[in-house]
């Protein structure tokens, strides 16, 4: 007799719901809907994570009372485990610092179902800070008034008998009232702060609720912008009048060290990112820092290592090995599981990485430098050698040969995920070619979630060949692509006139035309119709292309190993055109053509075949299409009666 699903076993429930929730969440309201019984069983995966957007005070008492309402009715107070305080801002609020937000289309739903944070501030460190110049433009007792307002979270707090996780997004300092809750009812609860800064650390004492909030033991990750000179075009120091103001991110660096050191206990995660348009430190830097009392001396208490498991830093300029030392002596490295430098670095802080610091614990690493010195490559690779074998790693400009098979020697066999972005380095191959994708597939059984850019050649046999080779990686589930779709030009002097240049090649008569409008675009050479008819096929890219690929990539896979479930396509170098002159009209209607896609894998069991593409909105269209375009495009896409320019092309199909 074959048990009902109902009848099953309460583990088989769970485990089934767990897998539900980590791989497609809305799955799990959709069970909840299908019986009182299968409610009862889905709650406590429902509200274990609440998404409170931080709107305007009345708002943001109405929200919490309508999710309590919720709670309350079906007894799940004791579910919560995440509290998301902020998520993204309102577009009122936003209006009113220049930025544009896109409202839910069910707000009230949205601040009930959110996904499972798993208790990290990582999904959130690619955005930038919220607002934090508005937030710290007076002193923290200004806030006062308003802690009012905050009044019903903190009360929604206290009901949440197994909060485990609070992460608090908005452009606000972190208010008091939350801290005391969280101290008085959750002392293990994790404090996430997004946009953590401390407004009196310019002044002669700090306020006492921010040195409350610095060493909270609940404090566990946190993001700050910090600044480390005066901003361009200050007065040098020496110069500067008394009363001359700091900038406003000034000394956090410093602070959060000290934090590191002992000052906060539980710290463990740290993002800090130092804005563009920062002044040099060189040139500009700001009077020394004097601890949190600023007095002549450093605090009194001992300073020790703290232990962090996680470092991003994130620096317009450059990270020294100075930088690096001064972080190795405020925490133990061998504790470190994600360390990521989002900056230049110079070779002397590889090599001080290699040889000086032990990364005994380190899983995941990032390097994505603005730019590379030339003979930093065998640092790097060294660097790379020395290391424990790594499961997650991303580079930016470091695709060389010999750094590639460092990589695939050293941590090939236990990468689950590898990202690989091309720069502008002088040796660097930029996007990967067709044997770097093949010691790729040789020497990576385990990677699941492959992120690179490879070449578009208008779908041709060599192009298809790379999506064949990507479907070899037996695990490999996501993969996102950049196409690279601007080729070398390479033209030469056309017969009997030396500035007449001819691209090589097209040999149609047509195509090594170049059109009035292009020629007067030119600042040297000219970009010929056949380049342009090839950009226009290279950039285009719809649900029929995504399909497509998906599927040549699935082709290459071997008899069971793991399905693709996503694929993610976008292009580079759109409006890229070397040495070659172009009209700048045409770049938009490019951007037009290769609108961002995602395709997925339909995660129902009867229908793993079929496919869901999914394509970025696109901004505005282009104010006219050039008449001088339309013979070029008509080569490749015959009009269709009544049909706009817009609507009226396809992708090609793929060899």
């Amino acid at each position: 007799m074959l048990l009902g699903f109902q009848n099953l076993p309460p583990e088989v429930h769970q485990i089934i719901l767990q897998a539900l929730c980590k791989e497609h969440e809305p799955s799990v309201r959709a069970f909840a809907g299908a019986s009182r019984i299968c409610h009862a069983l889905a709650l406590p995966y429902l509200y274990q994570t609440l998404n409170i957007p931080a709107p305007e005070s009345q708002e943001l008492g109405d929200r919490v009372e309508y999710i309590a309402q919720i709670l309350q009715r079906n007894s799940s107070f004791r579910y919560v485990k995440q509290l998301v305080v902020g998520g993204e801002p309102t577009s009122r609020e936003a209006a009113s610092y220049g930025e544009e937000v896109e409202e839910p289309t069910d707000p009230d739903r949205t601040a009930v179902f959110g996904n499972n944070l798993h208790g990290s501030l990582d999904r959130f460190n690619s955005r930038k800070s919220l607002y934090r110049w508005a937030a710290t433009q007076h002193p923290p007792e200004a806030d006062s008034p308003h802690i009012d307002a905050w009044q019903p979270l903190t009360d929604l707090i206290q009901r949440l008998p197994r909060l485990l996780d609070l992460i608090f997004l908005c452009r606000h300092q972190f208010p008091s009232c939350l801290l005391e809750a969280l101290h008085r009812h959750h002392p293990q609860c994790k404090l996430h702060i997004h946009n953590f800064f401390l407004r009196s650390l310019k002044s002669p004492v700090l306020h006492p609720y921010e040195f409350q909030l610095a060493t909270s033991p609940c404090l566990f990750s946190l993001k700050g912008e910090y600044e480390d000179s005066f901003w361009e075009g200050y007065p040098e120091p020496r110069r500067l009048p008394l009363r001359e103001p700091l900038p406003d991110g000034a000394y956090l660096n410093e602070a959060i060290m000290h934090m590191v050191s002992g000052f906060a206990p539980n710290l463990k995660e740290v993002t800090l990112f130092r804005p563009p348009g920062s002044g040099t430190p060189a040139k500009s830097p700001l009077p020394p820092w004097r601890g949190f009392s600023q007095k002549e001396t450093n605090p009194a208490k001992d300073s020790k290592r703290g232990a962090l498991r996680y470092l991003q830093l994130d620096n317009t300029l450059l990270i020294k090995k100075d930088d690096i030392k001064h972080w190795a002596a405020c925490t133990d490295f061998s504790a470190l599981e994600v360390f990521k430098l989002k900056s230049t670095v110079t070779t002397d802080l590889l090599h001080y990485l290699a040889t000086e610091v032990d990364f005994a614990r380190l899983k995941t690493l990032v390097l994505t430098p603005n730019e590379i010195e030339n003979n930093a490559y065998q640092q790097i690779k060294i660097f790379l050698q020395r290391l424990r074998p790594l499961s997650s790693l991303e580079l930016k400009g470091w695709m060389v040969s010999s750094v590639l098979d460092g990589i695939m020697n050293a941590h090939g066999a236990s990468l689950i995920e590898l990202k690989l972005a091309e720069s502008q380095g002088y040796e660097s191959v930029g996007s990967i070619k067709k044997n770097h994708l093949s010691a790729i597939a040789q020497n990576c059984p385990s990677l699941q979630y492959l992120d690179l850019t490879l070449d578009r050649t208008g779908g041709d046999s060599e192009e298809v060949a790379l999506y064949r080779i990507l479907g070899a990686l037996p695990q490999l589930k996501c993969v996102s692509l950049t196409l690279h779709v601007s080729k070398t030009w390479d033209c030469i002097d056309g017969p009997g006139e030396t500035d007449d240049l001819v691209d090589t090649r097209f040999d149609d008569e047509f195509d090594q035309q170049v059109q009035w409008a292009v020629r007067r675009a030119a600042g040297g050479s000219e970009a010929c119709n056949g380049a342009i008819r090839e950009r226009l096929v290279n950039c285009a890219l719809d649900s029929a292309l995504g399909r497509a690929i998906f599927g040549a990539i699935s082709a290459g896979k071997p008899e069971g190993s793991a399905s693709l479930e996503k694929l993610c396509i976008k292009t580079t170098s759109v409006g890229e055109f070397g040495d070659v002159g172009c009209p700048t009209e045409l770049g938009p209607i490019l951007e037009r053509l290769s609108q961002p896609l995602r395709v997925t894998r339909c995660v129902r069991n009867g229908c793993r075949n079929e496919l869901v593409v999914e394509k970025e909105p696109s901004d505005e269209l282009p104010s006219e299409f050039p008449r001088w375009l339309e013979i070029i495009w008509r080569r490749v896409w015959p009009e269709k009666m009544a049909n706009k320019w817009w609507n009226d092309w396809h992708s090609l199909p793929l060899t």
